[in-house]
């Protein structure tokens, strides 16, 4: 299956596009969950913060790791091994 994406990652602003179950989940993860976790914890209401936003994109999270898992097992998806920006060495200073 090919995505056409313009970067190695999902454009969550084409959520209805999606074309996996993985990234319709990574949507509702980062549009809906996170933002009740800062919503809850703005409006000084961390039981809200928590269980309606915290817990739940800990589900969404544990669940797109299963299902990714599982595409790779069966072939679905090549492995790849990620390096995120935040942890690259900065470029030195000649």
């Amino acid at each position: 299956m090919k995505w056409d994406y313009a970067y190695p990652f999902p454009d969550l602003l084409t959520f209805h596009d999606a074309p996996t179950v993985i990234e319709q989940k990574l949507f509702v993860m980062y549009l809906e969950h996170r933002m009740r976790t800062f919503q809850g914890t703005y409006h000084a209401s961390p039981d809200y913060a928590l269980w309606y936003g915290w817990s739940e994109m800990q589900r969404d999270l544990t669940e797109i790791k299963q299902l990714a898992a599982e595409a790779r097992s069966a072939g679905h998806v090549a492995s790849v091994n990620v390096n995120p920006v935040a942890t690259q060495a900065a470029p030195t200073k000649k």
